[in-house]
């Protein structure tokens, strides 16, 4: 197996404003991701609805969960999307993968499907 070097590049230093502000808001997503999987999934509609003024159907959990994390959240120049993998923050070239807990993978595919 050949994997790749886990040594640290100046690619991989922080270039701008941007890339310093990824910690802090990597940190508040993540609470936010942790606070939410938490919840049955009865306590998740009911937060969706009240955080987006949406009820959560099928097609729309996945964008309505998104709208909730990132209320009164600043992101700066990062961007947040879904990925087969979690919740992915990315800017230019970079990105950052935070994983779902089991019980927000379920309700998500439990709401949206696969």
């Amino acid at each position: 197996m050949n994997l790749p070097s886990l040594a640290v590049t100046t690619d991989d230093l922080p270039r701008d404003l941007a890339d310093l502000e990824l910690a802090p808001i990597a940190l508040q997503v993540d609470r936010r991701l942790e606070q939410l999987g938490q919840l049955s999934n009865r306590e998740l509609v009911i937060e969706i609805a009240a955080g987006t003024d949406h009820d959560p159907v099928p097609g729309r959990c996945r964008s309505l969960l998104l709208e909730l994390l990132v209320r009164d959240l600043h992101l700066h120049a990062w961007s947040l999307s879904w990925c087969d993998r979690g919740l992915r923050l990315s800017h230019d070239r970079r990105e950052l993968v935070l994983g779902l807990s089991p019980g927000l993978r379920d309700f998500i595919e439990l709401c949206d499907g696969p």
